[in-house]
């Protein structure tokens, strides 16, 4: 049996006194789609900022097994710059060629439909849009493990269902994906839930 992509062991995190991931143990597989689910408060984007690096455990062990890219809640496109540009500049900053960020945006174009709003500005984009280009950056790097933080927030169906077809298509390839969701038919595509408690619940 091989060994798990991701694993944590007794993670927690603290906003002061508040304990906001308590004694969290997870192992996830290469290639799995693994949805994290709880109600508000529970510590889904902590744990999923905590595996990213953003921030450092309180306490626990936490070991992830290949190269990662996170996409958040909150944007962080630059909202005075084209979609194109954007994409530009995070292809840059993620070390790609030129020529590696031409292919990756055409790829994406193909997948996700870039093509249509790239010469417009981020400002002007719809929420749609704005998810479309920022999954589009998280995945430029084809990294093995992907943390998305509610990727579908506030999107339609037919975006909704472009995210989740590449998604698919990401796992069949062997990237390892972890993504919140309030949306119940969200996690039915998953191969398996993870399911968080608020600490009080505990």
């Amino acid at each position: 049996m091989s060994d798990p992509i991701i694993k944590t062991v007794d993670l927690c995190y603290k906003y002061g006194r508040f304990m906001a991931v308590n004694n969290l143990s997870v192992e996830i597989m290469g290639g799995e789609v693994v949805s994290l689910t709880g109600a508000n408060g529970a510590g889904k984007t902590t744990f999923i900022k905590m595996l990213s690096g953003i921030l450092t455990p309180y306490s626990g062990e936490m070991f992830i097994g290949t190269d990662k890219s996170y996409m958040s809640q909150s944007s962080a496109l630059l909202a005075n710059m084209t979609a194109r540009e954007n994409y530009n500049f995070y292809g840059v900053i993620n070390g790609l060629s030129k020529a590696e960020i031409e292919e990756k945006f055409a790829l994406s174009s193909d997948l996700l439909g870039l093509g249509q709003f790239q010469n417009k500005r981020v400002e002007e984009l719809t929420s749609g849009w704005r998810q479309l280009l920022s999954f589009s950056i998280a995945i430029m790097r084809n990294p093995g493990v992907l943390l998305l933080d509610e990727p579908t927030a506030g999107v339609d169906t037919l975006t909704r269902g472009k995210i989740w077809g590449c998604i698919r298509r990401l796992s069949d390839c062997g990237t390892t994906v972890l993504v919140t969701s309030h949306y119940a038919s969200e996690s039915a595509m998953c191969h398996r839930n993870i399911n968080i408690f608020r600490p009080e619940q505990c």
